[in-house]
């Protein structure tokens, strides 16, 4: 069997954590965490019954998404 490096991954498929998630958006864990409970946040990943993660092409969709026309 041959080992995984994540070196080898895109960086669209890395997934990061919650907390480093919520700081590259500038958001709190805790308002993070509503977005994600009310189905108004990034596409998550369910690492473990208490744990998410975010791949990096998801959250960067995501913010692309709510990114405004108007400069």
């Amino acid at each position: 069997m041959q080992n995984l490096d994540v070196r080898d991954f895109p960086v669209e498929h890395r997934v990061i954590t919650e907390a480093e998630a919520a700081r590259h958006c500038g958001l709190s864990i805790a308002h993070f965490r509503r977005l994600r409970k009310a189905e108004k946040g990034p596409r998550f990943v369910q690492l473990g019954i208490r744990r998410v993660g975010y791949r990096v092409g998801d959250l960067l969709a995501w913010l692309e998404e709510r990114t405004s026309d108007f400069a």
